[in-house]
């Protein structure tokens, strides 16, 4: 008698997942704003460049702002593919946290197609303002 190996844990789309698209930062933080004053601004995290992201199990809500601020052709998307991967993955596994991150509209427009290859990208979590 064999046991069969067990499944692979299968990610299922995280819910909780937003990305703005747009270049009016006035506009962005109105869309954003309740959820800081729902989860007081000391649980949330805010993030200008992924490197920085950090995963901890306080943080309500993690806004990440400027990341896409030095992309300019497909290469520089391909640098912060693993980290967008990162996010992705902690957002299935903080189901009850928040994950922003703003996008300019430019880098939608240019990239859309290959971004869209990502699971963070996908038209359920994009909003545009």
């Amino acid at each position: 008698m064999s046991f069969a190996d067990p499944p692979s844990p299968v990610l299922s789309p995280a819910s909780n997942i937003t990305v703005y698209v747009g270049d009016d930062k006035d506009q962005l933080a109105q869309a954003y704003e309740p959820l800081v004053y729902e989860n007081r601004y000391d649980k949330c995290q805010f993030v200008k460049n992924l490197s920085e992201f950090k995963v901890d199990r306080w943080t309500k809500v993690y806004f990440m702002q400027d990341v896409f601020s030095h992309v300019i052709d497909r290469s520089d998307i391909d640098k912060m593919r693993v980290a967008f991967d990162e996010v992705y993955l902690a957002a299935t596994q903080q189901p009850t946290s928040a994950f922003v991150l703003e996008m300019p509209m430019v880098v939608w427009k240019d990239h859309k197609q290959y971004l869209q290859e990502m699971p963070l990208f996908k038209d359920q979590y994009i909003s545009l303002i």
